[in-house]
């Protein structure tokens, strides 16, 4: 029990996110309507039409966009994680460090660009690695 508790106040067992920006250049498109519309415009043109500035449909101007990333630092925790999840006796103490970062996580879902998609994904892994160990564990590998 003591060296069970000593395990869950390590620091080393806690994972990390940061969030970073990233630019993109979007390039917007023309609606069908409007790349017909574009097209008739042309043609006006090419037959030697003088077509008002105010009337004169244009590409869309490519604009910069900033999106708003979650990455995950990559530390020796995790590998200490992996290895305490495979041991019988410290499972107990990643489960419940498993529900502290899904918390941890929660936080980023409004400050990250599709936060909800991005930290439901993270939030599945971390239960995805703690379910296959508590299989592993149920169906006895040693025996």
């Amino acid at each position: 029990m003591l060296r069970r508790a000593m395990i869950s106040e390590l620091p080393i067992t806690s994972r990390k996110w940061r969030k970073y920006a990233q630019y993109v250049v979007q390039r917007p498109e023309l609606t069908d309507e409007l790349k017909e519309k574009q097209e008739e415009q042309q043609k006006r043109i090419d037959l030697g039409e003088a077509i008002p500035d105010e009337e004169l449909v244009r590409d869309p101007e490519p604009f910069e966009e900033r999106l708003y990333k979650l990455d995950e630092f990559e530390d020796e925790g995790h590998a200490l994680e992996e290895f305490l999840l495979s041991l019988m006796d410290y499972q107990d103490v990643v489960k419940a460090k498993a529900e502290k970062w899904k918390q941890s996580l929660a936080g980023f879902t409004e400050q990250v660009s599709s936060g909800e998609e991005v930290v439901t994904g993270l939030k599945d892994g971390i239960a995805a690695k703690v379910e296959f160990w508590e299989q592993v564990k149920l169906n006895k590998p040693s025996a």
